[in-house]
């Protein structure tokens, strides 16, 4: 990995016997997120590859993956305080030792400190960086405080750093990741599963469950309910859009994206769209619901290589973007 040399017990014999790498991968939880849905899509796709055997640790229970046949545990800590405790750091310490890794890879910034102060003395450390730098303001104080960190950290501990996004490697040398240990991996997608729709009907037969007119004008978004995605300011855009089309509909999918959620609530009463919009939530159909859309819109303040863009494209989706992170490189 990344021309990292197995050091553990899983290493090659001095024979040169073949053997099997063993690749610990920590990551804070295993929700549907960019970073979470690229993992599972590597590890899924290297299920049968003998040479490297995976396990993940994440530090918080749950999981919305099926990682049947890959090993998965977790050290439960509380998702909602997002502060580790010292009980919590032992246990991960525990854990990680009794899996004997041959290399362990962080995945984001909390699973990058993590692993860098978890793991066993000789073994090869990863960072994992899925984020740009455009908005650090729109970040929590304890986020950026951790980013910062996270840069003592990889000077210290990391073999190396793996970046998804370009721009995003950039700006991190900038605040003191070391330079010198920098790979740009970008995330790949799978054509297989997001792919044009095969004709309009089934685009009509996808609209009509959404409860859309067929000839309409569909903008869609898939991002997670947080603010440095902007859901308002995208609701904002599409009211002024609206204005002069009256065709057209925005559909939001996403975690927290529902009807229950009070701010994006009041913002679409507000700005008196409500009929015009669809808040779908979490979904697990995202390659069949893009064949509907007509555009794909992302109004981020801040991305690193998107997950979703990347999807929209590959399903034969226009998408209009923010110049954030590798974005405007992607499309």
């Amino acid at each position: 990995m990344m021309g990292v040399r197995p050091v553990g017990r899983n290493a090659a014999d001095p024979t040169g016997a073949a053997s099997t790498m063993h690749v610990v991968h920590v990551i804070p939880g295993l929700g549907r997120g960019g970073a979470e849905t690229v993992l599972y899509g590597v590890l899924a796709a290297m299920r049968d590859d003998a040479a490297i055997r995976h396990t993940v640790v994440s530090l918080t229970p749950g999981s919305e993956f099926d990682f049947s046949g890959i090993g998965v545990t977790a050290i439960e800590m509380d998702a909602h305080r997002g502060v580790p405790l010292p009980g919590d750091a032992i246990r991960l310490r525990a854990r990680i030792a009794s899996l004997r890794p041959d290399v362990v890879q962080g995945w984001m910034y909390h699973g990058n400190l993590a692993a860098a102060a978890c793991s066993p003395r000789g073994v090869p450390v990863l960072f994992g960086i899925h984020h740009a730098l455009d908005d650090l303001s729109a970040e929590k104080r304890l986020t950026r405080l951790v980013i910062r960190v996270g840069a003592l950290a990889a000077r210290r501990r990391a073999a190396a750093v793996a970046y998804c996004s370009d721009r995003g490697r950039s700006q991190h040398e900038a605040i003191g990741y070391p330079p010198d240990r920098s790979e740009y991996l970008p995330n790949g997608f799978d054509l297989d599963r997001f792919r044009p729709a095969v004709d309009e009907a089934e685009r009509a037969t996808i609209r009509a469950r959404l409860g859309l007119p067929e000839r309409a004008m569909v903008i869609g978004s898939v991002a997670r309910l947080h603010p440095v995605k902007n859901h308002i300011g995208l609701l904002e855009s599409f009211a002024g859009l609206a204005v002069e089309h009256p065709d057209a509909f925005l559909v939001m999918a996403g975690r927290g994206v529902v009807d229950s959620e009070g701010s994006l609530l009041r913002t679409i009463e507000r700005l008196g769209i409500d009929r015009r919009v669809r808040l779908l939530g979490p979904r697990d159909d995202v390659p069949v619901l893009l064949r509907a859309f007509d555009v794909f819109a992302s109004a981020s303040l801040a991305e690193a290589f998107p997950v979703s863009i990347g999807e929209a494209l590959s399903s034969g989706v226009p998408c209009v973007a923010t110049d954030v992170g590798d974005c405007a490189a992607l499309v």
